[in-house]
């Protein structure tokens, strides 16, 4: 019988397209849980075996390393932890484990396409790990190594390795606990006609999360935005980069000031009329009521009211979000202003930014 053939640099084509996939998705998760930064396809020292991605959040770092199989029905196998095929021998890891000296990550993560083990030979060496997985909602199969059938506490390693590195059970437990082999990964099909499920991850990510394909960016297609995101993780692994996940936005073209519309209301200070009894009784009904309305005839001097109400309470810490409808005439932003998409911008732009600027300065 004929055996199929894989081209080997088709293969490791492929490989490096996966990987810029994953680490695509990677920034999208950084961006949305407030990661500090995102390392691509970095060693941190020689024989580091976990660098296709490094990421910093809430003080922690978590490494990743990406495994991809020509053939679909590639299943984990004992041969992954006991042999140099896929570069996850145990001695490697465990190797690659302490040369962090002292400074190992918090977690060291596998993640493979490859499909979960059925044999019980294999099987008996894994326990379920209850760690998130790293894809959403896709339902990955996340495993830990269970030390104690293939090292026991009173034996020795039951597989005999091929020109083996020094190691003790305590430094593999050590991995052990930090270890999670996550398996049945979402693949990919590099075809925008006919996405893979990493690929419809990435666009339901932007879509639902990001806000791609609605205001104030309805004009973008998530299949643009992606293929623009995966291309951008392509050039980090490519330049070894750390990228900075809050700046993602705005390289993918992406508006990120909610769709506000400039608002500068035109107080002329030479002829303003300061009204110092109805501004105190404004500030004192705003105190006890959930609900004031401010009415008056054109030009009787609402919106300079209005104005100087916001700036008064504004200097005393409260957060105001104001949104004008009419400005002066001109104004090239009036039929812009009355749309609700414009109000709310306006609005949640205003309280982000003041909020912001509240908040205390690091030095």
């Amino acid at each position: 019988m004929a055996r199929s053939r894989h081209n080997p640099l088709a293969d490791a084509h492929h490989g490096y397209a996966y990987q810029d996939a994953a680490t695509a998705f990677v920034f999208l998760w950084a961006l949305y849980e407030g990661a500090d930064g995102v390392v691509a396809d970095s060693k941190a020292y020689p024989g580091d075996l976990f660098d296709d991605i490094t990421i910093r959040i809430d003080g922690r770092v978590l490494r990743r390393q990406y495994k991809w199989a020509a053939d679909a029905a590639t299943t984990f196998s004992e041969e992954h932890l006991r042999t140099t095929k896929s570069d996850l021998r145990i001695d490697h890891l465990v190797r690659a484990f302490h040369l962090a000296d002292g400074h190992p990550a918090d977690e060291y993560r596998i993640c493979a396409t490859w499909k979960s083990p059925t044999d019980p030979a294999v099987t008996q060496l894994l326990e379920p790990s209850d760690a998130p997985g790293s894809f959403g909602a896709w339902p990955t199969k996340r495993w830990k190594l269970r030390a104690e059938v293939w090292w026991p506490v009173s034996g020795e390693l039951i597989w005999a390795l091929r020109k083996p590195f020094a190691m003790r059970r305590e430094q593999v437990v050590a991995l052990v606990d930090r270890l999670v082999i996550e398996l049945e990964c979402p693949e990919i099909s590099r075809d925008q006609a006919s996405p893979g499920p990493l690929e419809r991850l990435i666009y339901e990510f932007l879509a639902e999360r990001i806000g791609v394909g609605r205001y104030p960016n309805r004009d973008r297609s998530v299949e643009d935005v992606a293929e623009r995101l995966i291309r951008r993780a392509s050039q980090a692994r490519a330049a070894q980069e750390t990228v900075v996940p809050a700046e993602l936005l705005p390289a993918l073209g992406l508006r990120t000031d909610f769709g506000r519309v400039a608002q500068q209301f035109p107080v002329i200070a030479a002829e303003e009329v300061r009204r110092a009894d109805a501004l105190a009784l404004l500030q004192d009904m705003v105190r006890r009521e959930r609900f004031v309305l401010v009415i008056g005839s054109p030009g009787s001097g609402k919106s300079w009211l209005l104005t100087e109400f916001a700036e008064a309470v504004a200097d005393d810490g409260v957060l105001v979000a104001k949104h004008y409808c009419y400005l002066q005439p001109g104004d090239q932003h009036r039929e812009q202003r009355i749309t609700a998409d414009v109000l709310f911008a306006n609005l949640m732009a205003e309280l982000v930014l003041q909020r912001w600027a509240q908040l205390p300065t690091c030095r």
